[in-house]
């Protein structure tokens, strides 16, 4: 949600993120990490050979030039009002989608504690309504919901992380509308099927995991991220491109606490029927915009009659040319820094999803919090990470000009404080601190994505960010059951000890940043020596 900061930053300043760190590549340097992200999917269609590929990358590394924390910044055109109302193509669908997804996210948990008591515990309607006076029932309770939360997150991602290997690929030849409309439409599909498992009061947990089948067949949450900024990236121009991409972010990430906040509200007043009615509605809402609104001209490719759909979306070639990419010997400490960098990010997205997931469960069984107070700390927690991203944005960036592994290290440390917090909380007061102290922790994955664009080539961003993508997909699958599984198993002990396993990742995390901070630094100076009247790029 601290995404949202980017837009304000934008509109105070006009001017690009892009200030800080670029490869020179024979005077031609890579532009900032937004510029260079947004470009995720502008590959070219035709393939080369793993060989021949790695040997004209590593020619082309051969005269890099490192210039660290440059801080010449470019300065786009001003955007009127005018200009940036016409401008809207995505951002209401996507504004659309996360409001829907968020106003479910804690109700579909609540349901499953709900189907657990009543269908496969067979407990009564008293019991289950006030969970907090029977300890010993939700504790048991809090360990199977936690097992549905792991499956879910199963048969959600495993799909779209094999489809994401291709679509970068693919949407290049067809575009980007149907990979980013159609998941769209799997969303509805699985509102509206827990809409119908909502009036069957019989219909046991088991049965709800059925819900999560559509999303997963339709491309889910992968195919709408990297079908997205692909499509921001070619329809805007480079001067246009990062504020652009801020403004479908923002747009996109603004949906999450507002409907969080909705659902609370409308399930106290009109129960999970009528949640998962409105859910389904504003999914709804998305894919006919989509389909209705969002014009795409596709690029001029030979043979386009003869080409299939089906068969381009699995092209080996590509796949193999990616992994290339990112494993290729590079000169210097290259290769180093972008494995870690790559090892890095994920370790974030693996700790970030694996304690959220079960974060209603433990305050729940901790604190006795229901969907009322949960959604109370989650829409705080929210708003939270908007202002401190927004503070250190303003200051550690546009101000200070610090290095983006320094931004990194001071994002992390508080973290890191957060999940002692959080373990060892005594009362509901200590969790919102918690929430405090990580409040810049949103500005980890947006400095690291900014280094991997800095030490890779520009015509290899696409294929190194398309591999990271696939990374960040795989994490979900694999925290989520892990933290799961310490959850339950930890419950009688110390139900807190998950948040120690995401301080012990977030300390690796930390100790990656002093190394490429160091590393880096003592790599430019070594450039600088050998040639002291480089410019910068």
């Amino acid at each position: 949600i601290w995404k949202i900061v980017v837009v304000l930053s934008f509109s105070m300043n006009h001017q690009n993120t892009n200030s800080s760190t670029s490869i020179e590549n024979n005077g031609n340097g890579s532009s900032g990490f937004i510029d260079d992200t947004a470009e995720l999917n502008d590959s070219d269609d035709s393939s080369q050979s793993s060989s021949s590929s790695n040997e004209e990358d590593d020619d082309s590394f051969a005269d890099n030039r490192q210039i660290i924390n440059n801080n010449d910044s470019h300065q786009p055109e001003d955007i009127s009002c005018g200009e940036l109302l016409k401008s809207i193509t995505i951002e209401p669908m996507m504004f659309a989608h996360m409001f829907g997804m968020s106003c479910t996210s804690v109700i579909l948990q609540n349901l499953y504690i709900q189907r657990i008591c009543r269908i496969s515990l067979n407990y009564t309607d008293t019991v289950c309504d006030d969970l907090a006076d029977n300890p010993e029932i939700e504790h048991h309770i809090d360990e199977l919901a936690s097992k549905f939360v792991m499956y879910r997150s199963f048969i959600e991602a495993g799909f779209p992380i094999i489809v994401s290997l291709f679509l970068g690929p693919w949407t290049d030849i067809h575009g980007c509308k149907w990979p980013m409309i159609l998941p769209m439409f799997g969303y509805f599909l699985s509102a509206m099927s827990y809409v119908m498992f909502s009036f069957v009061d019989g219909a046991p947990p088991e049965a709800l995991l059925v819900s999560s089948i559509p999303v997963a067949a339709c491309g889910g949450l992968v195919s709408i991220v990297m079908s997205a900024f692909s499509f921001t990236s070619k329809s805007t121009t480079v001067d246009s491109r990062s504020f652009r991409v801020a403004m479908v972010e923002a747009s996109w990430f603004l949906g999450g606490p507002l409907g969080t906040l909705s659902g609370g509200v409308i399930y106290k007043y009109g129960g999970f029927t009528t949640v998962f009615i409105v859910s389904a509605s504003l999914f709804l809402i998305a894919f006919l915009y989509g389909y209705i609104v969002i014009k795409e001209e596709l690029p001029e490719i030979e043979d386009r009659d003869g080409r299939n759909c089906c068969t381009d979306m699995f092209n080996v070639e590509a796949v193999k040319e990616m992994f290339a990419t990112v494993f290729f010997k590079r000169s210097g400490l290259q290769r180093r820094w972008l494995l870690l960098m790559l090892l890095t990010i994920s370790l974030r997205i693996f700790a970030l999803f694996g304690y959220i997931q079960n974060m209603y469960l433990y305050t729940n069984h901790q604190f006795g919090w229901a969907v009322k107070e949960y959604t109370a700390y989650s829409v705080s927690d929210s708003f939270m990470a908007i202002s401190g991203g927004y503070v250190m944005i303003m200051t550690c960036m546009k101000i200070f000009k610090l290095p983006d592994a320094i931004i990194g290290i001071m994002s992390t440390v508080g973290i890191i404080v957060s999940q002692f917090v959080f373990a060892f909380a005594a009362s509901g007061w200590m969790i919102y601190l918690g929430a405090s102290l990580q409040m810049f922790a949103g500005l980890i994955s947006i400095v690291l994505r900014s280094m991997i664009s800095k030490v890779v080539a520009k015509e290899e961003i696409a294929r190194v960010f398309t591999f990271l993508a696939c990374g960040e997909a795989t994490m979900p699958i694999v925290g989520v059951p892990i933290y799961s599984y310490i959850f339950r198993h930890t419950l009688d002990t110390f139900p807190g000890a998950m948040f120690m396993v995401s301080a012990g990742t977030y300390m690796f995390i930390i100790s990656s940043f002093i190394y490429l901070y160091f590393s880096m630094r003592n790599a430019n100076n070594h450039i600088q020596m050998d040639d002291p009247t480089e410019t910068e790029a």
